[in-house]
């Protein structure tokens, strides 16, 4: 997981603590015991912890968290586990079989499953007339910023990797600036940053609430997810 609000949402704030230069726990769910790592956000942080999941001899690793909407029949905690995962560097082809059992677990339990592609991002993409551009060139439902990098590394190892996206914000609405800009480079919020935005910019305060709001209903369908995963006897990948 890129940052320590989605990780702390859907895991818990206990049982964190540093390993490898990131924040991680193991984690029971159900029947499996889950290795969780916060990267944060970029390329080389979700590089660098998807070694670490790998040299732990971690299999299969789903990157899991929160990403923006760019169609526009999407919703907040709409789920997505993509088929295409793209970005400026390439794309990744999920394989069907294994999808489509990871679909079939998550279905039962209530999580509201959409279908599409994903696009990852160098940047955050804050602003209506940017997702529908990134829609419209690239065929992506929705971007996030750390799948594809995770997924290439899985890929040259040979090991099975899954991205399961629940939606925080819809295609017409934008991400202030003065809010995203408060998370570092480890995925930890700059309180003291963030509330200094807030005291300057008194008008972010309904849009800040109608986030926190959408981001509520994604975390509660990422743990959904996990609950399902975690319950299933033998595993997402067996037939």
């Amino acid at each position: 997981m890129a940052l320590e609000q989605e990780a702390f949402s859907v895991f818990g704030k206990r049982g964190w603590s540093e390993s490898g230069g990131f924040l991680a726990k193991a984690e029971r769910i159900g029947q499996k015991v889950f290795l969780i790592v916060i990267s944060g956000p970029g390329p080389k942080r979700v590089q660098r912890a998807t070694h670490y999941l790998l040299a732990c001899d971690s299999s299969p690793i789903i990157n899991i968290g929160v990403a923006g909407a760019l169609a526009e029949d999407l919703e907040a905690g709409d789920v997505l586990c993509p088929s295409l995962i793209k970005s400026e560097e390439g794309a990744l082809d999920m394989d069907s079989s294994q999808r489509l059992q990871l679909e079939k677990v998550l279905r039962p339990s209530g999580v509201p499953l959409t279908k599409g592609n994903l696009f990852t991002a160098l940047r955050v993409i804050a602003s209506p007339e940017e997702k529908k551009r990134l829609h419209e060139i690239h065929s992506c439902q929705a971007v996030d910023m750390e799948a594809y990098h995770c997924g290439a590394e899985c890929l040259r190892e040979n090991v099975p990797f899954f991205a399961i996206k629940a939606i925080s914000d819809r295609a017409n609405e934008s991400l202030p600036g003065a809010i995203t800009s408060c998370v570092d480079d480890k995925g930890r919020v700059r309180l003291s940053r963030l509330i200094l935005s807030i005291l300057s910019r008194p008008w972010l305060i309904p849009r800040l609430l109608e986030l926190q709001e959408s981001f509520k209903k994604a975390t509660y369908s990422l743990e959904l997810a996990m609950s399902a995963i975690g319950a299933h006897p033998f595993g997402v990948f067996s037939d």
